[in-house]
């Protein structure tokens, strides 16, 4: 590095800066031994049938079991740095060619400029790209399995990371995802297809039976057969 600013941040970032004299660089290398969650199964998103690998808080080894599942040169990692107390390491992760061009500038944009605030969970990033504030429904979905993410990069998704922070935020989201599990990717075609359609019946039929038996019961019981 060139610059003590830069030092400085090197240093409060746990590592070991050696300056010179005569010369205007510093070497920088990291030092720091930071304890850390083992990683280990997933509490919210545990399967029968599938690997136990959860995300932990570290965002290296988040984006080490991504790079251990997807080998591909497609593979890119855009960091960047917010805020100017907390400054929270944020790392977006994308399969260059299988997300669509005009997603990934989209994404750029909407996430341009929050260098400027303190990050301190992924919820802040949903906050700051989503499209609609007043919507009632998620337009983003969370994951803490490293399989999920990984296959979510090769349907062109974006993925969030944030240091200090488990979760992994796969954007953009669609309403019909949200009817499908990691375990579905582990079981025959047919037998996935068959639950997810019961998922979606099971759904709407939550969604409309009660009002239609209030409906019946209280204002129309003469359509009810005696």
């Amino acid at each position: 590095t060139d610059g003590f600013n830069d030092a400085l941040d090197h240093v409060l970032s746990g590592q070991v800066v050696i300056f010179w004299d005569q010369w205007d660089r510093a070497l920088c290398f990291p030092a720091i031994d930071t304890k850390t969650r083992a990683v280990n199964e997933p509490v919210n998103e545990s399967v029968v049938q599938g690997p136990r690998e959860g995300t932990v808080e570290s965002m290296t080894v988040n984006l080490g079991l991504l790079r251990q599942r997807v080998k591909s040169t497609a593979f890119k990692v855009e960091k960047i740095t917010t805020g100017t107390d907390v400054k929270t390491k944020v790392a977006f992760v994308y399969l260059q060619d299988a997300v669509h061009p005009s997603i990934l500038e989209e994404f750029r944009k909407r996430i341009a400029g929050i260098e400027q605030y303190e990050v301190m969970e992924t919820s802040v990033i949903e906050d700051w790209i989503e499209d609609s504030r007043f919507s009632p429904f998620p337009q983003y979905r969370y994951t803490e399995r490293s399989d999920t993410a990984a296959a979510a990069l090769l349907d062109g998704k974006i993925l969030v990371l944030v240091d200090n922070t488990p979760m992994i935020l796969i954007c953009p989201a669609l309403f019909v995802e949200f009817f499908g599990t990691s375990e579905d990717y582990y079981v025959r075609t047919v037998y996935a297809s068959l639950i997810r359609l019961l998922r979606m019946l099971a759904f709407f039929i939550a969604l409309t039976l009660p009002s239609i038996y209030i409906a019946l019961t209280t204002y129309q019981p003469e359509l009810i057969p005696s």
